[in-house]
Formats: structure tokens, C-alpha cells, sequence
């Protein structure tokens, strides 16, 4: 073996795995998906408008809030999503519940909502409470991409 080669193995495998692991932080395992909610633990969403949905791809998040379309730019740090120069169109809700889960969805994005992902849900930690989706195939038409 040569004894160069056998020196710089150790920092060269360091500073592959330092590279590996800044990845993680930088890459969601969601990206170019879309999402329906399905379920807001302890609340009824109610049937009066479509359900909110999520859509995921290139470093953009948008979608529909049950009152009002929305679009962002986002990052991911410690398996937050944190949306940045958020957009959200302002019609009136008529449904105190879908107004509710609105607001609890844009602060969620606002201010870093940690994501878990399992097979075909997503799930967005809020403060109030845990908002469910399912994926979707083909993506959702309710929202329009910005």
C-alpha cells in the first residue's frame, strides 16, 4: 500500500462524511411531491371547500389553505421546513375552522414546522396540532403553482 495514500485516508474519509452529513440538512426526502390533508388531530375541517395540499419542489412550497393560495421559498435546517418570503392571497374565510387551520399553517411555515415523513404521509408538527397528509399522484389541481 502506499504510505501517502494510507495517511490521507483517515482525512479524506473525515471529509467525505462531514460532506454526507451536510447534505442531510440541506436535502428534503420530499421534494417534487404533493400533499393532501387528510387529517388536523382534534379539529373538523369540515366539507365546504376542497382540503388544503402542499406541493414540494425545487426549493419552493405552495399550495392552498382551505381559504387562500399560498407560495414560498424554503429551507431545511434540523429537519425544519422554514419558509421564506412567504405570498398568500387574502380572501375572506367563511369557515372559522378552515381560518383557524390557515393561521396555523402559514405560522407553522413561518417560523419552521419540523416535518416526519412515513411511506405516503407527511406530517407538520404545529403548536396547535399535528396537521396529517397524505401524497398524492398526480399532483393536486386546487393549488397554482406561482
Amino acid at each position: 500500500m502506499n504510505p501517502h495514500f494510507a495517511r490521507a485516508s483517515p482525512r479524506y474519509a473525515l471529509a467525505l462524511a462531514i460532506t454526507l452529513a451536510g447534505c442531510a440538512n440541506t436535502t428534503l426526502p420530499i421534494d417534487n411531491t404533493a400533499w393532501q390533508l387528510a387529517r388536523w388531530e382534534g379539529h373538523d375541517l369540515g366539507g365546504d371547500t376542497p382540503p388544503p395540499d402542499l406541493h414540494i419542489e425545487q426549493r419552493q412550497v405552495w399550495g392552498y389553505t382551505g381559504c387562500n393560495q399560498f407560495s414560498a421559498g424554503y429551507t431545511v435546517d434540523n429537519g425544519k421546513l422554514i419558509a421564506h418570503d412567504l405570498r398568500i392571497t387574502r380572501a375572506a374565510c367563511a369557515n372559522p375552522a378552515k381560518q383557524q387551520l390557515e393561521q396555523a399553517l402559514i405560522t407553522a411555515l413561518k417560523r419552521g414546522v419540523p416535518l416526519a415523513r412515513q411511506a405516503q404521509q407527511l406530517r407538520l408538527e404545529t403548536e396547535s396540532a399535528p396537521l396529517e397528509f397524505v401524497r398524492h399522484e398526480p399532483p393536486l389541481t386546487q393549488s397554482v403553482r406561482p
